[in-house]
């Protein structure tokens, strides 16, 4: 019998109902609440489905951009969902490099084939995303949910969040990173600084690929496009020119476009997404994913010590947290405590060993 898969897809035109068609409209609630009520309705629409393999992708607005406050929801129903005991949720980490294959991780925008794809690549049973629409005194929120293997929608609920300042704040910065992205293809020029001694470009983008060179911390290189997790990269050598790659946890983005960042460079790197995870640590101490989640916030933030403590925590919560395993001992390589992440690399041997292998490759 074939394993039925499903995709909720939350629209934010918020009503806390999770119902077959027809939708049913409910007054504005709290931001929280709204949440609430919805993770509620999806596990109860699924209670005969327990254990089964879910994904929540962050929510986009009407324009197809992807918003902060849509990515605070997709983070509070992964920690409700997740805390329910009745899911498997899929890692950030996987979810993000599947998104990201597919193209979907700036638009969050799924259609039938989409989530057949997605369903294949991760293996989970049901998907959780959505639209996010300011509608000027409300946000506005749909959701549906779509079986993966038809990319039907068979069922649907919505709701009304009151548009508090939290909220407009959340939306206000949305608006300039739209701005920013605007700017970005109009004038191009990424730069990544290394930020691991002895950083090795691959030839290929392959943690086990052959080693073209090595690069010493702190050097500015210029950058071709980005595949998956990899920098495509062009360096000079006795030959001529050559093209190589180097994985994006060795390196920091140093520059988006060429004359626009620092007019906004504040505003874009606010804590927002920290601030969200912290909150959500705050309300949940036991939850390793949450803990994980806001350790790589830190990590991509060069906040490491941060991010070597929320890692430990998560770690301690689950000992066989492989993933986190991995980005701890990343983080040590970051604050040059190679002792530690040797340490970390023994323990992961025996939790997953092809993460352990590809730490290795950092290590050595």
């Amino acid at each position: 019998m074939l394993k039925l898969k499903y995709i909720v897809t939350l629209s934010l035109i918020i009503s806390s109902v999770f119902i077959f068609f027809p939708y049913l409209s409910y007054g504005q609630e709290d931001l929280d609440i709204a949440i609430g009520k919805l993770s509620e309705k999806i596990t109860q629409h699924m209670a005969d489905k327990d254990k089964i393999k879910i994904a929540i992708i962050p929510f986009p607005n009407l324009e197809q951009k992807m918003t902060r406050l849509g990515n605070y929801i997709a983070e509070e129903l992964t920690t409700n969902l997740f805390l329910s005991g009745r899911y498997k949720i899929v890692e950030r980490s996987l979810l993000n490099q599947v998104l990201d294959e597919l193209k979907l991780s700036q638009t969050g925008v799924v259609n039938p084939s989409s989530a057949k794809e997605l369903g294949n690549m991760t293996g989970v049973d049901a998907l959780v995303t959505g639209t996010v629409a300011d509608i000027g005194t409300y946000v506005a929120v749909n959701c549906r949910l779509i079986e993966t293997e038809s990319g039907e929608v068979f069922a649907a609920a919505k709701a009304k969040i009151i548009k508090d300042n939290n909220i407009a704040k959340l939306l206000e910065i949305n608006k300039l990173n739209v701005e920013a992205e605007m700017k970005v293809e109009e004038n191009f020029s990424l730069r990544i600084k290394v930020i691991v001694d002895g950083a090795s470009i691959k030839t290929t983008p392959d943690i086990e690929g052959q080693t073209l060179n090595r690069e010493g911390l702190g050097t500015i290189l210029n950058v071709q496009e980005k595949k998956g997790s990899w920098y495509k990269i062009q360096l000079e050598s006795d030959e001529g020119i050559v093209t190589g790659y180097i994985h994006e946890m060795l390196v920091e983005e140093l520059e988006i476009k060429a004359q626009y960042l620092d007019s906004i460079e504040d505003s874009l790197k606010t804590s927002d997404e920290i601030t969200v995870l912290e909150k959500t640590v705050e309300k949940e101490p036991n939850n390793p994913s949450a803990l994980y989640d806001l350790g790589m916030e830190y990590l991509k933030n060069n906040n490491y010590d941060q991010a070597a403590e929320a890692l430990k925590k998560s770690i301690e919560l689950k000992p066989e947290y492989g993933l986190a395993h991995y980005s701890l001992g990343i983080t040590y390589l970051n604050l040059k405590d190679n002792f530690s992440a040797r340490e970390v690399w023994e323990k992961l041997t025996k939790i997953d060993p092809d993460l352990a292998k590809k730490l290795y490759g950092y290590i050595k």
